[in-house]
């Protein structure tokens, strides 16, 4: 059987010296414009044809998450880039993507090939997709959206249960389903990395001294329906001796009284009647 007539790439070039597209990019924007040129170049050199058809809205979220740069940025980018004449300027105004200096670089790689390198004219004249090829097209790209976005998760995960281990000195597993589940709900709510490490971080410095309290230092409480109130939480700054000193006021109201009276513009006071006020929720 003979091997199938591809139109598509393992690699491609990668020069150690750019020229003006790349300087203008990263002057604009930085990293993402670094990584958003190389990454589109990825999947150009992977996709049939070497052009992308971005009225297909699959296309569009491909490669929104294989970027992680937001619709609005991409767009911004790939008009940046016609106008340098990266891609193919009168191509992008139908929402494709062509880029003639792409094809030049990959030339070697058809060399010994029987199917000839993809080239504009011979795009140009391509007759539209049939609806099997849309549906085949969709479905590939379906599974490796579903792909991204779940090395995605399993990334924020990991890093959110690495960073509470490391605070509150415990060992939880990452790959455990009841540990993963809130994170990844907390997650597709739109939180954040860092929502996830302030709130570790609030709770860490409220509870981790405090016998009853350190049992709450786990994900189901931390990550659960009350992600959102401890995020939001008011934090007391240069904490290390407040924190020592409502936790005493916790265990002191606990045997029946109250060293500071209940004085609500003690930072004390504040801090220990919130934690009766968890205490209580979580019993």
């Amino acid at each position: 059987m003979s091997r199938p007539k591809k139109q598509t790439v393992d690699y491609f070039p990668h020069n150690c010296i750019h020229g003006k597209t790349m300087f203008i990019l990263e002057q604009k924007y930085g990293n993402d414009g670094y990584a958003f040129w190389f990454k589109l170049l990825e999947i150009l050199g992977s996709t049939e044809g070497h052009c992308l058809h971005f009225e297909n809205g699959m296309d569009w979220e491909f490669l929104i998450a294989k970027t992680r740069i937001d619709k609005e940025r991409c767009v911004e980018i790939l008009d940046l880039l016609a106008t340098l004449g990266a891609i193919d300027k009168e191509l992008w105004k139908e929402q494709k993507v062509w880029s003639d200096k792409f094809i030049e670089n990959i030339k070697e790689a058809y060399r010994n090939r029987v199917v000839d390198i993809p080239d504009r004219l011979g795009f140009l004249r391509k007759k539209p997709h049939n609806n099997r090829d849309i549906q085949r097209k969709k479905s590939v790209n379906e599974s490796k959206l579903n792909k991204i976005k779940l090395n995605n998760i399993n990334n924020i995960v990991e890093q959110v249960v690495t960073y509470l281990n490391e605070k509150s000195e415990k060992n939880f597993n990452s790959k455990t389903k009841k540990t993963s589940t809130f994170i990844e709900a907390r997650n597709r709510e739109g939180f954040t990395i860092d929502d996830f490490k302030k709130v570790i971080d609030n709770k860490v410095n409220q509870w981790k001294s405090d016998p009853k309290m350190n049992l709450y230092l786990r994900p189901e409480t931390l990550f659960g329906t009350k992600f959102e109130s401890y995020l939001n939480e008011k934090q007391i700054t240069d904490n290390s001796d407040i924190y020592k000193k409502a936790y005493k006021c916790f265990k002191d109201f606990n045997f029946g009284y109250c060293t500071t009276n209940e004085n609500k513009a003690d930072p004390i006071c504040q801090l220990c009647r919130q934690s009766r006020e968890q205490w209580r929720s979580l019993k």
